[in-house]
């Protein structure tokens, strides 16, 4: 598939207010679940080495090697199933990444896409201020993508603010995914629960509003810490009428295997919002 069928079959189903749902995959053998579950892309995490650590988003930023590295590194244990929609992952604030050295490579590989991964997108607050002092900031990740632009690569971007949002909208990204917290905990009890998804419903709106100012076409997506049923992810949807699917946590983090969650995926493509 190339990225014209991709941004074809993504806009079909906006069309026809079915699910859009992405999955995440480090390993050979969760990539190949990924295909047989028929996820509409899946997005290559070069973590394996990191599954000790508990976040998989945050996991690339371990001092364990290059992350740009190891994703070369993964792409030639898996060429065969490369003409799917698979993403690959960079990480564009590595200070000695040769950008356009690793566009050409990925290029070469035939994979479909980039996502920015491990992303600054989800640091915030001081820490975040002294990043971008250092020009070690999300910009960086937008400036990679830009350069992408006039590539045949489909181009994915996870943002978690509102100014994160416009910018990639802006930057001519074929596909947003809203981040929703990062080590959140799940709620412990049915009211926190409630509350929680009132409150990402609540994000989920005003991200998506400040995107579909911009671009009515572009397909938006969330991503939650939380692991949500089938009923909770079409509530979410059906709130925040502007997104239009879900990517799924990494398989790796997930408790569903094999045929329970081919059962589950099965299941979200039902859902009409």
């Amino acid at each position: 598939m190339r990225k014209e069928e991709l941004e074809r079959h993504l806009a079909e189903k906006m069309r026809d207010r079915k699910i859009i749902i992405g999955a995440g995959a480090d390993t050979p053998e969760q990539e190949i679940l990924c295909v047989r579950s028929r996820c509409d892309f899946i997005l290559l995490y070069p973590t394996s080495a990191y599954a000790s650590s508990g976040n998989r988003f945050l996991a690339g930023f371990l001092a364990f090697g290059s992350v740009n590295r190891m994703m070369e590194e993964m792409l030639d244990l898996i060429p065969v199933m490369l003409g799917q929609t698979h993403l690959a992952a960079y990480h564009a604030t590595d200070p000695f990444l040769l950008r356009a050295p690793y566009l050409r490579k990925l290029r070469e590989s035939r994979i479909m896409g980039i996502h920015n991964y491990p992303t600054l997108a989800l640091i915030d607050g001081d820490m975040e201020a002294n990043l971008e002092s250092l020009d070690f900031s999300f910009s960086r990740e937008m400036k990679f993508m830009e350069e992408a632009a006039g590539s045949s690569l489909f181009r994915c971007i996870m943002v978690r603010t509102q100014k994160q949002a416009v910018r990639a909208a802006r930057s001519g990204a074929d596909l947003i995914v809203f981040y929703l917290g990062l080590g959140r905990k799940d709620a412990e009890s049915d009211e926190e629960n409630r509350k929680q998804l009132e409150n990402d419903a609540d994000l989920l709106r005003q991200l998506s509003s400040q995107v579909r100012n911009i671009r009515k076409d572009l397909p938006l997506l969330f991503c939650s810490e939380q692991e949500r049923s089938v009923h909770e992810i079409g509530m979410l949807l059906n709130e925040a009428p502007d997104v239009n699917g879900c990517l799924l946590l990494p398989f790796s983090r997930t408790h569903l295997t094999g045929p329970a969650l081919r059962r589950f995926i099965e299941q979200l493509q039902t859902l009409r919002f």
